[in-house]
């Protein structure tokens, strides 16, 4: 995955590094055909997350809710995708935006999964 910083200030103290937004998928191994190439990362107010990017590979494939899965300073978060921006509506190589919350505390930012 390409991840470039758009000056995005998500709070989550090495997050840039800790980026590994993957496609979590019950497929299976056949998700390795899927990913994500993310341009922003960022808090939007106090409590959401926000993740905007381009999905590739995933013509064909049922898309679900998407849950983004945070490690914050040891304590593992998971957070389900607001439906205002109908983030199961992925199209190949189109933009696509999905807001998180309540989002965790900022911190140091261990593990980030999508």
């Amino acid at each position: 995955m390409q991840a470039r910083d758009q000056g995005a200030d998500s709070g989550y103290f090495g997050y840039q590094e800790a980026v590994a937004l993957r496609a979590a998928d019950a497929i299976g191994p056949e998700i390795d055909s899927a990913s994500f190439e993310l341009d922003r990362f960022e808090r939007d107010g106090d409590d959401v997350l926000k993740v905007s990017g381009r999905w590739f590979g995933i013509r064909g494939r049922r898309f679900m809710r998407p849950t983004l899965t945070m490690r914050v300073d040891g304590a593992k978060h998971r957070l389900l995708a607001d439906l205002e921006h109908k983030p199961w509506a992925a199209e190949d190589g189109e933009d696509w935006v999905a807001s998180f919350s309540p989002a965790p505390s900022p911190g140091e930012a261990e593990e980030i999964e999508l």
